[in-house]
């Protein structure tokens, strides 16, 4: 698998001066060029160190001619997406896939850093905004809510502070026809059935 971090994508990007281009496929007779590839983006629960992007690249994926690109940033919001330049650099890199003959799944996850600093309303109008850009340089969105916090009451269930914002995500998901994938949903189902010190154990 050609796995790519999102520190050496923004390097090629740096030193080329323009949008990345997938390098030659091998000169092989009867060698498929893949039809596929993802690029990953989101906070730190994507991250290359520590996230659940490295085992969905390289575990999940398990397809050597499959491209997986992790942009994901640690301490991500939608807003320092959009402030730190990233939102072009993706877009770059995504629509490089699509002209390249891929077509482009585009995994979005934001939440966990949101909640911090915005209400769940501001998030919903970055994500809507992600969406469409995607669509436009020819990927394939599909929403992601946030992983949970691993914080339990005494009772033995989460307490959820990011219920809000993933509410936002299946909304926007909704209103813009995106594909969602409900991880908040099934990390809390997840962790409760484990509990407490089987969950702070997968740190």
């Amino acid at each position: 698998m050609r796995f790519t971090t999102a520190a050496t994508v923004l390097a090629l990007l740096s030193a080329s001066g323009s949008a990345l281009t997938a390098p030659p496929w091998p000169d092989v007779p009867g060698f498929a060029r893949p039809d596929r590839s993802f690029v990953l983006l989101g906070d730190s629960t994507t991250k290359c160190d520590g996230g659940w992007g490295p085992g969905f690249c390289s575990s999940t994926l398990n397809i050597t001619t499959i491209t997986c690109i992790n942009l994901a940033v640690s301490g991500g919001t939608t807003g320092w997406f959009f402030e730190s330049g990233l939102f072009k650099t993706s877009l770059a890199v995504i629509g490089a896939e699509a002209s390249s003959g891929h077509r482009p799944v585009v995994t979005i996850q934001y939440g966990h850093n949101d909640q911090k600093f915005a209400p769940p309303e501001s998030m919903g109008r970055n994500l809507t905004t992600i969406v469409k850009s995607v669509r436009a340089v020819g990927g394939e969105p599909v929403l992601l809510t946030s992983l949970t916090r691993r914080n339990f009451k005494s009772d033995g269930t989460i307490d959820d502070a990011l219920a809000d914002w993933a509410a936002e995500t299946i909304k926007v998901a909704k209103a813009n026809k995106v594909a969602l994938v409900d991880l908040h949903a099934a990390s809390i189902a997840y962790t409760e059935a484990i509990g407490p010190d089987a969950s702070h154990r997968l740190n």
